[in-house]
């Protein structure tokens, strides 16, 4: 049983799930004992990742032992599997320099372009 919009809902009657909530905040929990909610919220966590491992209904983002939606993946992570299905997708590029701060008193970092094309990796310095 369900309550969608404030009404129960039988199981069987879920026709697909998408799930938004990766965790059940504390936040979300004012109505418990301050010193409850942690263990509430995980409780409810671990309750709501069964049921949604059970249904039998279509669950687009089934959830995993880290999250109730699905994968905790990194951004290149959902772009490679969105690639693999045949998503466009756009490039992903991240920035590993040391900011002008942090740089004070280090070396001279070298700079690579790192390339992956079907899971092969390949590094080419820039300068």
């Amino acid at each position: 049983m369900a309550v969608v919009d404030g009404q129960g809902v039988a199981g069987a009657e879920i026709t697909g799930v998408l799930t938004r909530l990766s965790y059940v905040p504390e936040q979300e929990l004012m109505h418990v004992v301050e010193h409850d909610r942690a263990y509430i919220a995980a409780e409810m966590t671990a309750l709501l990742s069964s049921w949604l491992t059970g249904l039998g209904c279509p669950v687009l983002n089934r959830p995993t032992p880290t999250s109730l939606s699905g994968p905790a993946w990194r951004r290149e992570q959902w772009v490679y599997f969105a690639a693999r299905l045949g998503i466009p997708v756009c490039p992903v590029h991240r920035d590993t320099r040391l900011s002008a701060d942090a740089a004070i008193g280090q070396s001279l970092q070298l700079e690579s372009t790192i390339t992956v094309v079907a899971g092969n990796c390949s590094a080419h310095p820039t300068r």
